[in-house]
C-alpha cells in the first residue's frame, strides 16, 4: 500500500498541470460539471479532490482529502492529506462523500468503496470513465503510448465497478455524459439517464449491516 500511494503522491505532484486540462477541454469540463450538479451535491467529503476541479458545483461545506499535499495547496478550504482507502475520519463524519475519477487511479476499488460507505452519512456520488466506453478505450490506449496521468491510470469495465459499489451502497440513480466520441468535436450536453455516455456517476446511501461487506 505504501509503494502505491507514494507513486499517486507524485503523479498529482503538479495542480497546476492537472487544471491545465480541464482548461483546454472547456466543453467536457463543462459537460462533466453538469452531470455532477445534477446529483445537487451540498455538504460533501471530495474524496481524490485534486485542486478541487469540481468545488463550484458543490453547494455548502466541502471538504477536501487528497494523498497530495501539492494538490490541497491549489485552494482554499477545509483540506486533509490522507488516502481514500483508509480515510482519517469517524463513521458517518459527512453527509455526502463525492469522487470524480478517484476510481481510475486506486488500486483497490473495495477498499475504497468500503471506506467511502463508512464515512457517509445519507449519499454517496461516484463518477469515473470505464474501460468499456469510447473515452475510456481511448484514454488507455494514450496511457499505453506513456501518457503522464493514463498511463498510471486504472480503467475498469462499468459491470466490474458497480458490482464494487452495489456491495456498499444502494444504488439509486445512474447518469451520464459525453456521448460524443473522441475523435467527434465536443458538445455541450445535457446530463443523460442511463450509462450510454463515457462519463458516469452513480449515487446511492450506503448500505448498512453485513451487505455492506467485511468491517
Amino acid at each position: 500500500m505504501p509503494d502505491y500511494a507514494e507513486g499517486i503522491r507524485e503523479l498529482f505532484s503538479n495542480p497546476g498541470k492537472y487544471s491545465d486540462w480541464y482548461r483546454r477541454n472547456k466543453i467536457i469540463y463543462q459537460d462533466e460539471k453538469a452531470l455532477v450538479s445534477s446529483f445537487n451535491p451540498k455538504d460533501c467529503l471530495d474524496m481524490g479532490s485534486g485542486p478541487g476541479i469540481f468545488h463550484e458545483v458543490i453547494r455548502g461545506e466541502t471538504v477536501s482529502l487528497d494523498i497530495s499535499e501539492h494538490m490541497l495547496s491549489a485552494f482554499e478550504g477545509d483540506r486533509v492529506v490522507g488516502d481514500v482507502r483508509q480515510m482519517p475520519f469517524r463513521d458517518k463524519a459527512f453527509e455526502c462523500s463525492f469522487s470524480a475519477v478517484t476510481v481510475c487511479f486506486v488500486d483497490d476499488l473495495d477498499s475504497f468503496f468500503r471506506e467511502a460507505s463508512r464515512v457517509t452519512k445519507k449519499l454517496a456520488i461516484i463518477c469515473f470513465i470505464p474501460l468499456d466506453s469510447s473515452w475510456g478505450e481511448h484514454y488507455a490506449e494514450l496511457g499505453k503510448k506513456g501518457h503522464h496521468y493514463y498511463s498510471k491510470a486504472i480503467f475498469r469495465p462499468k459491470d466490474e465497478i458497480m458490482k464494487v459499489f452495489t456491495k456498499y451502497f444502494k444504488l439509486e440513480s445512474i447518469r451520464s455524459t459525453l456521448a460524443f466520441r473522441p475523435d467527434e468535436r465536443p458538445k455541450v450536453q445535457e446530463p443523460m439517464e442511463g450509462e450510454t455516455g463515457s462519463f458516469i456517476c452513480v449515487s446511492g446511501p450506503p448500505l448498512i449491516g453485513p451487505a455492506a461487506g467485511p468491517a
